[in-house]
């Protein structure tokens, strides 16, 4: 089977999840013409109560490189090339999201600096323990990493119940990281890409490390 073949062989048999993740992107694209990337982004800002704040606040670890390094070492521990396979698919979307944002667009403002007088006159809601940071904005880490975790269960797990489940997972902590300051919706939406589309094609490449094991 060729390198494409398999990938289109994954799409088909995981076809409810990657329609599923059509959709969100279809939507972000739709609320970013019409309603802005700023302007969701204060939007947002005006949503916020404690219950939320709290649940993003901890949902957002979820996109963490310390969650990625445990769920690659629980893989590990189940099998030996299940584990390298997540390893590499896990690490090339999150270089790829890395070298964009550091060398490409390194000079992208956060919210922190973009709603700067918003914030310094305290006509911006903020969370308590959230180190806000400046650039580096697009695209978001965190977002890479959550759905590079969430399209690898997927190809992974064979039973479609948890298919929806897992991509809301990632949509939640994709959301967290505008809920907090740190991104806009832009920097998630291709965030989401890189993780989900970068670790399908790196995992297509590596799957028969574990087809002959």
């Amino acid at each position: 089977m060729t390198y494409w073949n398999k990938i289109s062989s994954i799409l088909n048999q995981k076809k409810h999840f990657f329609l599923s993740f059509l959709f969100y992107l279809i939507g972000s694209i739709i609320v970013l013409f019409f309603i802005g990337n700023k302007e969701f982004s204060q939007l947002s800002n005006t949503l916020s109560s404690s219950i939320l704040d709290a649940f993003f606040y901890f949902i957002t670890y979820l996109g963490d490189g310390v969650f990625a390094a445990l769920f690659v070492v629980f893989l590990f521990l189940l099998r030996l090339n299940l584990g390298f396979v997540s390893l590499i698919s896990i690490i090339i979307p999150g270089l790829v999201t890395q070298l964009l944002k550091r060398f490409c667009f390194p000079d992208f403002p956060r919210p922190s600096v973009v709603f700067g007088p918003l914030i310094e006159s305290e006509n911006w809601h903020l969370i308590d323990g959230v180190d806000l940071h400046s650039y580096f904005s697009f695209p978001s880490g965190h977002t890479t990493t959550i759905f590079s975790i969430c399209c690898l269960s997927i190809v992974l797990i064979k039973n479609k119940f948890y298919h929806l489940p897992i991509l809301f997972l990632g949509i939640l902590t994709g959301f967290s990281r505008i809920h907090l300051s740190q991104h806009f919706l832009i920097d998630v939406f291709v965030g989401s890409i890189v993780g989900c589309l970068g670790t399908l094609l790196v995992y297509g490449a590596f799957k028969n490390l574990l087809v002959n094991s």
